[in-house]
């Protein structure tokens, strides 16, 4: 018998796992069309409970959502996941754990949308209470290599680029 070749490879390819919030979730593949107010309404109504902080950057490929309550969450994601919207099935995920630092524990103020994006002005999302921008970087990752590490990724491009690269 020949030795199996993933066996051997599994130390080579196991990534430590990454810790999932249990209240903000990941909305990928939306289309261009997707709306903020549009994909509020849809998460609250599928999930039973408010959110605390929805944010679509200009591209519309992806969004955040954070519930204030982890149940509402969870029932959004399973009423959700691989439903179409417009006209693309949703893939949903849960986020990692500090994609919305503030938010995520309650210390970020209130409830906020996409404010500026969305009516062609800046790229800036503005949060509840203080009314602040948070400013957006897209950073290009055709050329990554996917074996590539947050280690083994040049830093110094993200933290020029203001993403702090940690």
């Amino acid at each position: 018998g020949g030795k199996d070749t993933y066996s051997s490879n599994k130390a080579a390819t196991t990534t430590p796992a990454i810790q999932r919030s249990t209240s903000v979730l990941l909305l990928k593949n939306l289309p261009y069309s997707a709306d903020a107010e549009e994909l509020e309404e849809l998460l609250t109504r599928h999930g039973g409970g408010p959110i605390r902080k929805l944010i679509l950057p200009p591209s519309r490929s992806l969004a955040l959502a954070a519930f204030v309550e982890p149940a509402d969450a969870k029932r959004a994601f399973a009423a959700l996941a691989f439903k179409k919207y417009h006209h693309v099935p949703l893939f949903l995920e849960w986020a990692p754990v500090g994609a919305l630092r503030g938010v995520e524990d309650g210390t970020g103020g209130g409830r906020g949308g996409l404010k500026g994006a969305e009516k062609g002005g800046s790229a800036g999302v503005s949060g509840g209470g203080g009314g602040g921008k948070i400013p957006t970087t897209n950073t290009n990752t055709n050329t990554t290599n996917l074996g590539s590490t947050p280690s083994t990724l040049n830093t110094s491009h993200i933290a020029a680029a203001g993403g702090g690269g940690g």
